[in-house]
């Protein structure tokens, strides 16, 4: 393999590396305001009522649950490695 062939699939790997993290930042940020939204519709029927605290613990509840399930839909339609889409953006 030629050097230009070689800085050709360098700059292949790091144009998929930052599509991956701009995949997993947006997802992310969905994933959080899905939570508040369903959080914000839900107040009344929170476990433990509408404190600050409950209603924080259940915003990252749901948004971990909402990142989870865009990670596992992620691996399955996607060429790269469970490892390298589990680590979290946050």
């Amino acid at each position: 393999m030629d050097k230009i062939q070689e800085a050709m699939e360098l700059k292949n790997k790091r144009i998929l590396k930052a599509i991956n993290h701009r995949d997993k930042q947006i997802a992310y940020f969905n994933s959080v305001n899905s939570a508040i939204s369903l959080v914000g519709e839900n107040l009344n029927a929170l476990k433990g009522g509408g404190e600050p605290e409950n209603i924080k613990k259940n915003i990252v509840h749901w948004r971990n649950w909402f990142y989870e399930q865009w990670q596992e839909w992620y691996i399955e339609t996607n060429e790269l490695g469970e490892e390298e889409t589990k680590e979290r953006p946050f």
